[in-house]
């Protein structure tokens, strides 16, 4: 048996579906935690999503996933799957959580809505684990998936699940949400608000948004309390206007078909590594977005 056969292979940087979902032929979608990045390693990149949007029509955006980065997602979305289950099966208000619900083997959705009752045609299982909603904001061509939304009539109320292991921060001096969160969750409360005055769903959204920090640190094993939860008022519109901003430049790009400015200062910068078309567009010669003229058919290779 070959040496290292496990972590070889999880050693990897991998490609991974990107939460954007697929390109059609004439839309695009961008997600709310792409546009609100600020950092130098992931700020958001409208050159990048045009450029993807004018290659992959119809199939998909992938993103570059660290080993690191692919385990972390995988530990948060087990985390909420496991608070989730505890709130459904332990809390008398379990009942009130408002989504989309699949069955074991997804085959059977049901959409906005309280955990069902039936069961799935096809596995006899029930219909009882839920997904995160699909928020849509049409004017900006955004996308975004809050934690888990609470049925409190009238109200839609947002909880946003963050778990926290940060040297920087105690999880015990957490005393109230942090500033990319409530940044976050105002994003969902607009785009809910949207959705609501489109008349596609039937509850509008509470103005206070909720959010609950885990804390994924081994200090609290055989003691204390490893949930926090805060309330916070979502902020102004207005706070948005930056992000929103970049969507705009992405869609006038797209619209007078040239490509938004270039970010990297070289291909060799931070960003530009962990770019999906730093090959396709460093080699451009021309910034109009012309399929038979530009080279948009270069691609960078996918890591092994």
């Amino acid at each position: 048996m070959p040496d290292n056969l496990f972590a070889d292979t999880l050693n990897q940087t991998t490609v991974n579906r990107h939460r954007l979902g697929k390109y059609t032929k004439d839309n695009y979608s961008i997600h709310v935690s792409d546009l609100m990045q600020s950092s130098k390693e992931r700020i958001f990149c409208a050159r990048e999503h045009a450029i993807n949007f004018h290659e992959n029509r119809g199939g998909e955006l992938i993103k570059k996933l660290t080993p690191a980065m692919s385990l972390l997602y995988s530990m948060g979305n087990a985390v909420q799957d496991h608070l989730t289950a505890k709130f459904i099966q332990h809390n008398e208000y379990g009942h009130t959580l408002w989504g989309d619900w699949s069955c074991g083997c997804k085959k059977t959705k049901i959409r906005y809505s309280l955990k069902p009752n039936g069961r799935c045609n096809h596995c006899a299982g029930p219909i009882d684990r839920y997904c995160e909603v699909d928020l849509r904001q049409p004017k900006y061509n955004l996308v975004g998936h809050p934690d888990l939304l609470v049925l409190w009539p009238p109200y839609l109320h947002i909880f946003e699940v963050k778990s926290i292991d940060r040297q920087d921060l105690p999880f015990d001096d957490i005393k109230e949400p942090l500033g990319d969160h409530t940044l976050q969750g105002t994003f969902y409360y607009w785009m809910l608000l949207d959705m609501y005055m489109r008349g596609e769903i039937p509850y509008k959204p509470h103005d206070v948004v909720r959010y609950l920090y885990v804390d994924r640190s081994n200090k609290k094993l055989f003691f204390g309390e490893p949930y926090k939860e805060f309330q916070k008022r979502r902020s102004d519109a207005a706070r948005l206007k930056p992000m929103l901003d970049r969507a705009t430049t992405m869609m006038q790009s797209l619209s007078g078909r040239t490509l938004p400015p270039r970010i990297c200062s070289d291909v060799l910068c931070t960003r530009a590594k962990g770019c999906t078309v730093q090959t396709s567009c460093f080699n451009r010669k021309s910034n109009i977005l012309d399929s038979q003229n530009d080279r948009s058919r270069l691609r960078p290779k996918s890591p092994r």
